[in-house]
């Protein structure tokens, strides 16, 4: 169990969970328990976190940029506009399954908004582009997973257990 005291300058600390943590049993309360010990445990922690994520994010938002380019998304403003408006449709409050259309869509209203053509032939091509890159996204969080599932089965094989 974490000390409360240890992260008093960090909000983010969740004390909230340390009082339910004694009255929780089981499963739940492991979970819970190793949610808080994940937890920077002072605010420099935090803020390198922070900062880890802030520029993981613009790595992020450039090469969803520079994909959107290459599939013909036009001019520079808008392929940034549409890589910020599918990300900001994740805070969308409904989503579809795996947020078909709603990605895609912030692709094109981001991109709309920050400059792209609207001619027929633009938005054909913003569209198709729009579905890709959402394509592109699943495919590779996919692979990501059985990439993750295979080396985890591969240390734990070597380990012997």
């Amino acid at each position: 169990m974490v000390n409360v005291t240890n992260r008093a300058d960090v909000a983010m600390r969740l004390v909230t969970f340390e009082l339910f943590l004694g009255h929780l049993k089981g499963k739940l309360a492991r979970i819970l328990d190793g949610i808080v010990d994940g937890l920077p445990a002072d605010l420099a922690a935090l803020l390198r976190a922070w900062l880890a994520t802030v520029i993981n994010w613009g790595v992020k938002v450039l090469v969803f940029a520079w994909a959107l380019g290459l599939m013909g998304v036009a001019p520079l403003a808008a392929t940034f506009g549409g890589a910020l408006g599918g990300e900001l449709s994740s805070v969308l409050p409904f989503h579809a399954p795996a947020g078909v259309g709603t990605y895609s869509a912030g692709i094109v209203a981001g991109a709309v908004a920050l400059g792209a053509p609207t001619a027929k032939a633009a938005m054909d091509t913003l569209a198709r582009a729009s579905i890709n890159m959402h394509l592109m996204i699943i495919l590779s969080a996919l692979t990501g997973t059985v990439l993750s599932l295979a080396l985890n089965e591969l240390r734990r094989l070597r380990a012997g257990r």
